[in-house]
Formats: structure tokens, sequence, C-alpha cells
């Protein structure tokens, strides 16, 4: 059903955790799929690092997992813009039924970046 770089991703996900100090926390969450992002970025607003916590099927925890590294060294606002065809691309084929992950991924990362500008305002207000 899955390839073999989708499998071997599974059994390895690269980036899985939690993220102290985490700039912004994007989250998704269904009866069957839950995405926690955690995101870190430096000053300029770009992104440092990246990790997961996710609970779904296996393309979940893939799609993850490949985010994390899509998302470092890109600027916030860029995370908006995500394109989900860098995921197919890098995992080939994707199970028809399993398409409505990518969705949940970029809702995710919009959710990260509505985060991410909460925390600024109210680190603005405290000053």
């Amino acid at each position: 059903m899955y390839n073999e770089k989708i499998l071997n991703i599974f059994k390895s996900p690269r980036n899985a955790g939690g993220l102290q100090g985490a700039s912004a926390i994007g989250k998704f969450e269904s009866e069957s799929d839950v995405i926690k992002l955690y995101i870190k970025t430096n000053e300029e607003g770009v992104v440092t690092e990246a990790k997961f916590k996710s609970f779904g099927n296996v393309i979940t925890i893939v799609c993850s997992s490949i985010v994390t590294e899509l998302v470092e060294g890109k600027q916030i606002d860029e995370l908006l813009e995500f394109d989900n065809q860098e995921i197919i691309s890098l995992l080939g084929e994707i199970p028809e039924e399993k398409i409505y992950v990518l969705d949940i991924v970029q809702q995710t990362l919009t959710s990260a970046v509505q985060d991410y500008y909460k925390r600024k305002e109210k680190e603005e207000k405290n000053k």
C-alpha cells in the first residue's frame, strides 16, 4: 500500500517530539488525526527549528515529519504559501484516500503562523 520511502520515514520519523521555547505552535485535531507543530524562529522571523507530535495514520506521521524539514529556513509568512506538492514530490504516490492529510498539514501551518502573531502581539503589549 505504501512505497518504501513512506515506510522508511514512518519507521524513523525525523524531528518528532516537543520543542521548548517554541515561537509558535500549530494545532490540528479531528477524531482520527492530531498534529502539533512546534516552530522556533530567530529575531527576523526565520524558522530555525521545527518539531512535531502526531497521532493518526501512517501518512499523517510521515507528512508531519517531512513538513518540519521543509519549513526550516523559511520566513514565518512563507508557511502560509506552503505548496503541498513539495510533500508529494518527496514521497511519490500517496494513496488517494489519504490525500486529505495534505490539507491538514496546511491547516496546521496556518495555525502556527496565527499563533506566532498572537504571541508577538502579546509580547508587544507587555513591553
